[in-house]
């Protein structure tokens, strides 16, 4: 059936597992498998830079609709992680800045809050994500650089029909995103936390 939808991304690491399952290509089905549990698995360094957040894996999470940004710049040591869940009518944000491990320096909370906001800031948020086209967007844009910043994006939302509606789930990662769209989704979140701490912060 993806075969014969025009507007199918071939490119996705679904269809290619989809397609060397299909076709019972277990060489291919090795290398991906591989592939996944390369980008997938943090290194012993990697896993100690974050090690103070005891936040729950996005992955994890209940709730009707949730949206996870996590922010970091070159050339300054923190990163904020700001989180909004939507449970049935309603809605919570919390965000962490924290300084990352490095060196002889222990990975360190500097900031850290938990509140609710209203329907309105809700529906502000979701035209934001709209305007950004969130849920169209790639994995990738194939921007990258060695400075500059990173913001990546987790987004999952529960669906009503399992046919016409279906749950929904992605992740986006942009290089240097400070003048595309999605980049004003998170400051909207920054600015509802009202958080004053971190790489990038909003009056």
């Amino acid at each position: 059936m993806t075969d014969t939808i025009p507007y199918y991304d071939t490119s996705t690491i679904d269809y290619k597992l989809l397609k060397a399952y299909y076709k019972n290509d277990t060489l291919n089905l090795k290398k991906l498998q591989e592939y996944a549990a390369r980008v997938n698995t943090k290194l012993k360094w990697e896993q100690d830079l974050d090690s103070c957040i005891d936040e729950v894996k996005f992955e994890d999470i209940k709730s009707d609709e949730a949206y996870r940004f996590v922010y970091s710049s070159a050339f300054c040591p923190y990163t904020t992680l700001i989180t909004i869940i939507r449970y049935g009518d309603s809605f919570s944000l919390r965000s962490i800045v924290y300084q990352y491990a490095w060196d002889s320096t222990p990975c360190k909370i500097v900031d850290k809050s938990s509140i609710n906001i209203d329907s309105a800031s809700w529906d502000k948020f979701q035209e934001s994500l709209i305007v950004a086209d969130f849920w169209g967007l790639k994995q990738d844009n194939g921007k990258h650089g060695l400075d500059g910043s990173t913001l990546e994006i987790y987004g999952f939302k529960k669906g009503t029909n399992i046919q016409w509606n279906p749950d929904k789930s992605t992740f986006i990662s942009r290089w240097s995103p400070g003048y595309a769209a999605i980049f004003h989704c998170f400051s909207l979140l920054l600015k509802f936390s009202k958080t004053r701490k971190g790489c990038v912060t909003v009056s």
